[in-house]
């Protein structure tokens, strides 16, 4: 799949990354929530996670650091 984002547009490309690599970020930290804290988040709640940990890290590095290939 990560290959996959190679056919985005080259502009694109940086972006669909830091979207691809955030989500499994949360990803794995709801898999460890569940698994060592036996708390759940709901779809939609993880989905919230997922956009504001992109928001800190805009912030903490720069849109255009953060979004380089």
């Amino acid at each position: 799949w990560f290959k996959g984002l190679s056919r985005c547009r080259a502009a694109d490309r940086p972006k669909a990354k830091t979207i691809a690599l955030t989500t499994l970020w949360e990803i794995w930290l709801e898999r460890n929530r569940r698994i060592f804290q036996g708390v759940e988040l709901s779809p939609g709640q993880l989905v919230s996670r997922i956009q504001e940990t992109m928001g800190l890290w805009n912030l903490a590095f720069g849109s255009s650091r953060m979004l380089r290939e």
